[in-house]
């Protein structure tokens, strides 16, 4: 697993190492060490040229530019201000190191001499802003060279800590922005690396130890961790040829109503592809025959509607007595938030059973408190597994606090939510541009993702596959967590999607593609993994 950390978590694991004596010079030389050796491993001779900014991160570059002349590789400084100009004093006490071993340095060059070094260097190192850039654009000289570069230079780039431009909490882009074949950060993964935009600035993405003491530190301060696809595909429930139908995991979905019955048709699908030895629907009558027409292998239940076409009042004890029978159960894709639906989420919390809740079932949750989940969790803790699967909206109307719209934040009302809860059973899969499953014990993010996944009814399908993958390892009684079994759900689903992709193209696939992909998603992932 890598370790994803704040830059709080960062500032704070630096002054803990300052008090241990290791000094910012020392860390920056080490950086900046770590840096040319991973650039000469990568790169080979240069020549290279390293642009520095003003603070700590221009002083990463000074001694990596110093490392790289000291190994005897052709390399050019161009730095905005004078060594003696720079106002970080570790980074001036390397700029100036610079200048007395007689490494070449342009201060604030012309644009007719930055082309002319640009162009006669293979590599450039860009150690400009780091993690201390926080804009939306890069003005001035800085956004001049940045600009030039994208428009004017065919080499290579290796980004130190971040690439500039790069918001390493956010994970956007300013106008303009360093676009690196390579990036060498320190320390762990920063929160911004995960959005899918941030790709597009990373490129390679290499860890830097460079404090080997810190390393059991750096595991309690993480806020949360990306795990692997090698590790995930350890936890797909196991198949044995003497399973039967029940032995492989039975789940129940409830959902529908006459408007979404798509909804909870795709996850008795998805529920049915991801292995669930038996799977049964339950929906209101005024979805069922739709239900019936497009699952011939699922059987159907048919409870009383109501007048707007959801579930009528008075269906949730014989939901419940349903519940007692299965392994799993999903509940809330496309149900409405009806009296009736209200009875039936309020009904299975009270059951020990696993259970899934989904899309209307968390908005109908949200309604039932009169107080935010936070502040009044108790309806949540019960003996049996709970997962919850918001998006950034519904998880707002679960904490309370709107605007989950960026990883970090998201990944915070997630954690709130579960400590409010605090129970090992309990765990929300907070989805977006990069989906977390967080636990009270741990916050993981599957090492994939999928864009194409923003189309209606994938979250349905989500919710069918983590419905299934719990069903099999309870039935299994193995000991994996929930918060690895939701993880596994999320790279699966967007596994699936690049197998729909691939038939039906990134625009052209919709939520049926995904459904239909998983199945076979898995035995390709595992025969891969075998060989």
């Amino acid at each position: 697993m890598s370790e994803i950390l704040t830059l709080a978590n960062i500032e704070a694991l630096e002054e803990n190492l300052v008090k241990q004596g290791v000094s910012e010079e020392e860390l920056m030389k080490t950086s900046g060490t770590h840096v040319a050796l991973v650039a000469t491993e990568e790169f080979g001779g240069g020549p290279y040229l390293v642009l520095c900014g003003n603070g700590n991160n221009g002083g990463d570059g000074w001694v990596t530019a110093d490392e790289l002349g000291q190994r005897g590789y052709e390399v050019v400084i161009v730095s905005a201000l004078t060594p003696e100009e720079i106002t970080s004093e570790p980074a001036r006490k390397m700029a100036i190191h610079a200048v007395e071993v007689g490494l070449p340095i342009y201060v604030n060059p012309d644009l007719e001499t930055f082309e002319r070094l640009i162009q006669q260097s293979e590599v450039i190192i860009d150690a400009v802003f780091g993690t201390g850039f926080t804009g939306e654009r890069i003005d001035g000289v800085f956004g001049t060279w940045i600009k030039f570069i994208n428009e004017q230079y065919f080499g290579k780039i290796l980004s130190i800590d971040v690439p500039s431009g790069l918001h390493a909490s956010r994970g956007v882009l300013s106008t303009p922005h360093i676009k690196a074949d390579i990036t060498v950060t320190m320390f762990a993964l920063k929160p911004g690396f995960l959005t899918s935009v941030a790709r597009e600035a990373l490129g390679e993405l290499v860890i830097a130890d460079i404090a080997p003491q810190v390393s059991r530190e750096i595991i309690q301060r993480s806020f949360a961790r990306q795990i692997s696809a090698e590790k995930l595909l350890q936890y797909i429930p196991p198949f044995n040829f003497d399973d039967d139908k029940y032995s492989r995991g039975s789940v129940l979905i409830i959902g529908g109503s006459q408007l979404y019955a798509g909804a909870a048709i795709l996850s008795a699908k998805a529920a049915e592809r991801t292995g669930a030895g038996y799977t049964t629907l339950v929906v209101p009558s005024a979805a069922a025959h739709q239900a019936r027409a497009h699952l011939s292998s699922i059987p159907v239940m048919a409870f009383p509607s109501s007048s707007d076409g959801g579930f009528d009042k008075g269906c949730a004890e014989y939901i419940k007595k349903l519940a007692q029978g299965v392994d799993v159960v999903v509940c809330g894709p496309g149900m409405g938030k009806g009296e009736g639906a209200q009875e039936i989420v309020r009904a299975l919390l009270e059951e020990d059973c696993p259970l899934v809740l989904d899309a209307d079932a968390l908005n109908i949750l949200a309604l039932l408190q009169e107080d935010t989940i936070l502040k009044s969790p108790y309806i949540l803790r019960r003996h049996a597994p709970l997962i919850l699967t918001p998006h950034a909206k519904e998880l707002g109307r679960l904490t309370g606090e709107p605007g989950h719209k960026d990883l970090l934040t998201r990944l915070k009302g997630a954690k709130d939510l579960a400590w409010s809860v605090g129970s090992d059973d309990f765990c929300v899969l907070t989805k977006g541009d990069r989906t977390a499953a967080v636990s009270i014990d741990a916050s993981l993010l599957p090492d994939y993702s999928n864009p194409s996944l923003s189309k209606a009814g994938t979250g349905d399908v989500l919710a069918g596959c983590l419905g299934a993958l719990l069903a099999q390892h309870h039935a299994h009684n193995t000991d994996v967590t929930v918060e690895k079994i939701a993880a596994l759900a999320s790279y699966l689903h967007a596994r699936a999607a690049d197998r729909a992709v691939s038939l039906y193209g990134s625009r052209g696939i919709n939520a049926l593609d995904v459904c239909d992909a998983l199945g076979i998603i898995q035995d390709v992932l595992l025969e891969v993994d075998e060989r």
